[in-house]
């Protein structure tokens, strides 16, 4: 698998009691090839020290400190200096498990699309994910996923984190500031700016199965 850069996007304001171990979780990814991006959005506790002494740890970590603007203003600025083929967005409070990143770059590769997406909130445990050569993903039209998510019959969600995307995809899109639900505004309009999608499954088919089974019943 060739190894192209990944830009793993984390905005953080006042997050001083999770970011550690997120950056962590960066830190031990199966895959080498990626630059950590971390977004201090005005925080007035010790995120600031732990984005700076991540840096100074770690060459690949790059920190922008900006006046408090939002999720969706932290993420754009990060975007303006990423320098990865691949974006991914990770939450202050989230974990990666260690082989994300190998197995999302590897079946964006193997399949040759521009995103790769994942049921991440089930991802607790390492062992979710296989190696990328193992890995089994569903090539679904980019359409259907969309209506399968807004349905809530996918088990993948309309958040931004959960998917690597082609840089490219964004070229034209940003998150748009001062709203709620910002997630919610941008999904469809990535997603729907490809034709497929691989939706890697990292939880059995048992599992998978009766996940869908709950939402359709609970309307969730």
């Amino acid at each position: 698998m060739e190894c192209p850069l990944v830009s793993v996007i984390v905005p953080a304001y006042n997050a001083e009691k999770y970011l550690p171990a997120a950056i962590e979780s960066v830190l031990r990814q199966t895959y080498g090839g990626w630059e950590l991006i971390l977004v201090d959005d005005g925080s007035t506790d010790s995120t600031p020290a732990i984005c700076d002494k991540a840096a100074a740890a770690d060459p690949r970590v790059r920190v922008i400190h900006k006046l408090n603007g939002g999720v969706s203003c932290a993420r754009n600025a990060a975007m303006e200096i990423a320098a990865g083929s691949y974006f991914t967005f990770l939450d202050a409070d989230d974990l990666l498990a260690s082989r994300c990143l190998e197995t999302m770059v590897g079946v964006a590769q193997k399949e040759r699309v521009e995103m790769v997406a994942s049921p991440l909130h089930l991802s607790n445990d390492d062992s979710d994910f296989t190696s990328w050569n193992e890995a089994e993903a569903a090539i679904v039209d980019s359409a259907k996923l969309v209506e399968e998510i807004l349905y809530q019959t996918s088990m993948i969600e309309c958040s931004a984190s959960g998917k690597l995307y082609g840089r490219n995809l964004w070229d034209s899109i940003r998150f748009r500031e001062d709203m709620r639900y910002e997630d919610l505004d941008v999904f469809y309009r990535v997603i729907l700016s490809v034709e497929k999608v691989a939706v890697v499954q990292t939880v059995s088919d048992e599992l998978w199965e009766q996940a869908k089974k709950l939402l359709r019943e609970h309307h969730l």
